[in-house]
């Protein structure tokens, strides 16, 4: 609940080092809640840079003893690299001074952790589905904060001139206007850290020419294949 930790924890790791050798390149850095690939990206957002010695400096300035606040990292049960992701985060916090421990997990305790508001840090990865009023928000809204799914305002961030903001956007019909409030949006949760942001996966989607509608709205392969088929 202290915002100087938190940007410290963004100072502490080297989220390039992570898209480069943990993904194998497959992705890009995050500035924000927002994806660069998706409408009303903020191009101009300031992303935290890797720096260990700002982490250390904002630790100290925050008046937070880690020795005192252990923390434990609920791991993301998709993959080696999502294992190993936790290992590098573990070291990344551990040499700013936090005492650090992974806590093993299948995709149901995942779940049902993350529902109940049940963990200190973890990881996700959130389709935008094409529009922030569809994908974005649901983190963030202070009414989202409700327990039994792991894909709403889990981490419990309220701020009701952000929440304004966001309903405001939703229902402006003038793109430009959209733009604007969602680039003060997208400020505002980068400066509160509502959330980690880490990066941007990029998953390469290999297929024949032979296989038509595979790919029909901006949910991508996580939609239904109803409509797939194949030339005869």
């Amino acid at each position: 609940d202290n915002v100087l930790v938190r940007r410290a924890v963004m100072a502490a790791v080297n989220r390039k080092f992570v898209v480069d050798n943990i993904f194998f390149g497959l992705g890009k850095v995050a500035t924000g809640p927002i994806s660069s690939g998706t409408p009303f990206y903020d191009a101009k957002v300031t992303p935290y840079q890797y720096d260990v010695k700002a982490a250390r400096a904002l630790i100290k300035e925050s008046g937070v003893d880690l020795s005192k606040t252990p923390i434990k990292i609920l791991s993301y049960p998709y993959g080696a690299v999502w294992d190993r992701l936790g290992e590098y985060t573990r070291q990344s916090l551990e040499q700013v001074g936090f005492k650090v421990e992974i806590e093993p997990a299948d995709a149901g305790t995942w779940s049902k952790r993350v529902s109940d508001f049940d963990f200190d840090v973890t990881f996700s990865f959130t389709s935008q589905y094409g529009d922030p009023a569809l994908g974005v928000s649901r983190l963030y809204l202070e009414r989202n904060i409700v327990k039994g799914s792991a894909f709403v305002n889990n981490q419990g961030y309220k701020n009701p001139t952000v929440d304004a903001l966001w309903d405001k956007a939703a229902s402006t019909t003038s793109n430009d206007e959209r733009q604007k409030l969602y680039d003060e949006i997208q400020r505002q949760l980068v400066s509160d850290v509502a959330n980690g942001y880490l990066f941007e996966i990029e998953n390469p989607t290999l297929y024949s020419n032979k296989v038509h509608n595979l790919v029909k709205s901006a949910i991508g392969l996580h939609d239904t294949f109803a409509d797939v088929y194949l030339d005869k």
